[in-house]
């Protein structure tokens, strides 16, 4: 094996540029294939919303709901129930996203062929968001830094599973791996989730202050629930850009690997006692 094409294996280019493809390519193919399933998660999230918010609007008077009392706890078990199901949903629709941009369009025929894709993987990405969001929630509690941790190297798992390529329990093995591999795509996906936050909780607070008491707050929920569905749509293209970059990036690695794999007999050939096996890089080693 040459000294060139060790390094071409070993040290494949920057992934920014194939992000950027990536993400402007589903901006064009995505607005006749995932918008309308995206739209009616959506709905499914306004449900929440609504019910939340009329929750609120009737609380008497302005001051806030008491921590302890019924009326949060079914607020707070609402919004629990919300996250888990959104977020489940919005994770399986990535099963299609990956299918628009690997396959092309013609591979994503009908709503009901998106449907039945999801619904196929629904258990297993229920199953790991739960425990992705289980193990975070313990780091968090330990004094943030693990929490902070296990976010960055479990960001993979769901998509691994949502798009049938692992299991629940090898896919937080995967995700691992690939979290070390591709730092800087996945980096890009947790800023643009910065900024997303930061403008929901601009637009909370807003609405808090402009509108005061229990209508400000229900009225924050609405317009939080607008920025989600609208900006939300970008930010989930945008790491669907990430994960399917990632993936991409991941393939041709191996098929580069195997190629240097198939030469490396001859090479062995001109070596003295050489049996044709040499090592490969050992940033692959762990490619599986």
């Amino acid at each position: 094996m040459t000294e060139q094409s060790e390094t071409m294996v070993a040290r494949p280019p920057k992934g920014i540029d194939e992000l950027g493809e990536n993400f402007s390519r589903l901006v064009r193919l995505g607005w006749g294939t995932v918008l309308v399933p995206w739209l009616a998660i959506a709905a499914v999230d306004f449900i929440f919303v609504a019910v939340s918010a009329a929750l609120i609007w009737g609380q008497s008077g302005s001051e806030p709901l008491p921590a302890g009392g019924a009326q949060a706890v079914v607020l707070q078990s609402i919004s629990a129930l919300e996250i888990a199901v959104v977020l489940t949903l919005r994770v399986l629709l990535f099963r299609a996203l990956r299918d628009l941009a690997m396959l092309g369009p013609s591979s994503v025929m009908s709503l009901r062929e998106v449907a039945r894709g999801m619904l196929s993987r629904l258990g297993p990405t229920l199953l790991v968001n739960i425990l992705v969001g289980a193990i975070v929630s313990i780091g968090l509690v330990l004094c943030v830094l693990p929490g902070l941790v296990a976010i960055y190297f479990l960001a993979f798992a769901p998509y691994l599973v949502a798009v049938g390529q692992s299991g629940v329990l090898d896919a937080i093995t995967r995700s691992a791996t690939m979290a070390r591999r591709h730092v800087v795509l996945l980096l890009t996906g947790f800023a643009v989730a910065a900024v997303f936050a930061g403008v929901m909780g601009c637009s909370l607070g807003a609405s808090a202050a402009v509108i005061q008491g229990s209508a400000g707050v229900a009225g924050g929920l609405l317009v939080g629930w607008v920025l989600n569905t609208v900006l939300g749509y970008l930010a989930w293209l945008w790491w669907g850009a990430v994960y399917i970059t990632a993936e991409q990036r991941d393939q041709a690695w191996r098929i580069r690997k195997s190629a240097v794999s198939e030469s490396e007999p001859v090479a062995g050939e001109r070596n003295e006692g050489g049996d044709g096996e040499g090592p490969l890089p050992g940033a692959l080693k762990e490619d599986r």
